[in-house]
Formats: structure tokens, C-alpha cells, sequence
């Protein structure tokens, strides 16, 4: 699904416009509620908690919980690190590991 064209360049392709990946490796398609952008309590949600950006290029993010490793209620999520190890180039060095339920999502669902 994701594939790699060089370093720090991630394509992805035929994604929902924001996708749920929950700590369980479980994945969903996701909406605003109001059609057009999530609002900070949506994405406030999703996550559990505070949310964190962590950009993976110019046109997707992925929102994370903000304290997931140290509020001892978030487990780490294989899914989400994988996606962020091939967005920043990382092949298999593990560099960084992402806790909890996360979002990913098109730049455009976002308020500036």
C-alpha cells in the first residue's frame, strides 16, 4: 500500500482521505463529522488524548497521542511505526516507536 520512491518521500496510494490505525493493527476509514475538517476534539478522540503532528510528507500526517508513551495506557502500534519508518526512509532501522490508536490523514481534513 505504501510505497517508497525515495528518502523522505512517501507515496500512498489508494487511501481513504484519513484512515484509523488502532494499536490492535485493526484498520479503518475515517471522516469529519461535519464532511470537510476533523476538528480538534474528533481528532482528540481518535487518539485517546493531547494529539501530536508528525508530518510524513506534503500531503499526509499522522496524529498521534501526545503523551502515548508515558501515560501507561497506550501499547505500542506496529502498524502506524512501519508507516512512519517507510515515510522518513528509515528501511528497518527502528528509530522511534508510535503508542496508541492513530490517524492518518490527508493535510486537507486538517484546520489550519
Amino acid at each position: 500500500m505504501w510505497i517508497i520512491n525515495k528518502p523522505k518521500q512517501a507515496k500512498i496510494n489508494n487511501m481513504a482521505l484519513a484512515r484509523l490505525i488502532k494499536e490492535t493493527g485493526v484498520t479503518e476509514e475515517v471522516s469529519p463529522k461535519n464532511g470537510k475538517k476533523f476538528t480538534l476534539e474528533e481528532l482528540q478522540k481518535y487518539v485517546g488524548g493531547l494529539i501530536e503532528f508528525v508530518q510524513l510528507n506534503d500531503k499526509y500526517n499522522l496524529i498521534i497521542n501526545e503523551e502515548g508513551k508515558i501515560n501507561n495506557k497506550c501499547m505500542p502500534n506496529s502498524k502506524a511505526t512501519k508507516v512512519m519508518m517507510q515515510a522518513f526512509g528509515w528501511g528497518d532501522e527502528m528509530k522511534d516507536i508510535v503508542f496508541g490508536d492513530v490517524l492518518l490523514v490527508r493535510n486537507e481534513l486538517l484546520n489550519d
